[in-house]
């Protein structure tokens, strides 16, 4: 959007159609910068107040308006990075296999740690990898993100 907006700041623009629509691209710029700001003050204020309970943030919308974008915004952020031991990313596809998911979950939680993946993580049944992941998780605080997920 930024980039949109800065090539629509240089050029001057008769038709009164388009104006409106950079206009309307410039306000919900503008929304979005104003919802991460308040999600992270929350966060970061939720944080002082002591609070460690769970915190299960859903941003879904059709394909192409944004929500990835404006998700890895957030997750990007250094005040939000600060605020997490670990930092996981996940493209989920329309058809995956669970025991995938959670064997790539696994992986990269003891990266983002530096830490060994034990090797018997490769044979592991869906059950013992989410005690695994449970058990890493339990330890701190965390953001995962499980992208492009389907209903």
């Amino acid at each position: 959007m930024r980039a949109f907006l800065s090539v629509a700041d240089t050029k001057e623009e008769s038709d009164p159609r388009l104006q409106v629509w950079i206009k309307q691209v410039r306000n919900v710029a503008y929304d979005i910068e104003d919802i991460l700001d308040e999600f992270i003050l929350r966060l970061a204020n939720n944080h002082r107040n002591g609070f460690f309970g769970f915190l299960l943030v859903s941003v879904a919308g059709l394909g192409g308006l944004g929500t990835a974008a404006l998700v890895e915004k957030v997750y990007e952020e250094t005040k939000v990075k600060r605020r997490f031991r670990s930092h996981v990313w996940i493209t989920v596809s329309q058809s995956f296999k669970i025991e995938e998911l959670l064997k790539q979950a696994s992986q990269l939680l003891f990266d983002e740690v530096k830490q060994p993946v034990p090797q018997v993580v490769e044979t592991m049944a869906s059950d013992s990898l989410k005690e695994l992941i449970k058990e890493f998780l339990q330890q701190s605080r965390y953001l995962l993100v499980l992208d492009d997920l389907w209903s």
